[in-house]
């Protein structure tokens, strides 16, 4: 009697799930670093919030080419796999699809902290009379019309300007 598929290859098996296992814990990583970066957001810490958005763009990166490679791993593995063993992928596949949608969950937070960042130094720059983008009220020239913004007062009128208007 001969069997229907061809048994998998335990080495591709165990390459495929060491590959999700490798790529769902750099989701984690990255997820728990864009979390760490509240802090630095609240208090101003400029330079970590640069530090971080630059290592960051850079790891995406690195996140996107290696979920491809696992990807073509499972997808080698999942050939030959039996019933068991295609399950086990299966799950593995969603935990590491659970650590992906925390880790964009996570940058999605963090992003919206940093428009509100930017928002909130722009209508201070705009209060001071510096236009953001570099010209100021005034320095046009006599028939240009003042350049628009986007930023508007914060809301309740007399308050200070801060740099966050959102917390955490």
């Amino acid at each position: 009697m001969h069997p229907i598929s061809p048994a998998i290859d335990p080495q591709a098996h165990r390459a495929a799930i060491d590959a999700l296992e490798a790529q769902r814990a750099a989701y984690r990583r990255f997820a728990r670093d864009a979390e760490a970066q509240q802090g630095p957001l609240a208090g101003g810490d400029l330079v970590a919030i640069t530090a971080f958005t630059d290592s960051a763009a850079q790891e995406v990166g690195t996140l996107h080419e290696g979920a491809h490679a696992a990807r073509k791993l499972v997808d080698e593995a999942s050939k030959g796999a039996q019933e068991a063993q295609l399950r086990e992928l299966e799950r593995r596949m969603s935990d590491m699809t659970r650590e992906a949608r925390n880790a964009e969950t996570a940058i999605r937070n963090l992003s919206t902290q940093l428009e509100a960042w930017r928002d909130a130094y722009g209508r201070q720059l705009t209060e001071l009379g510096i236009s953001p983008g570099g010209t100021t009220p005034g320095a046009e020239a006599p028939d240009t019309p003042a350049r628009r913004t986007g930023y508007g007062a914060p809301a309740g009128g007399d308050a200070p300007p801060r740099i966050l208007d959102r917390k955490g």
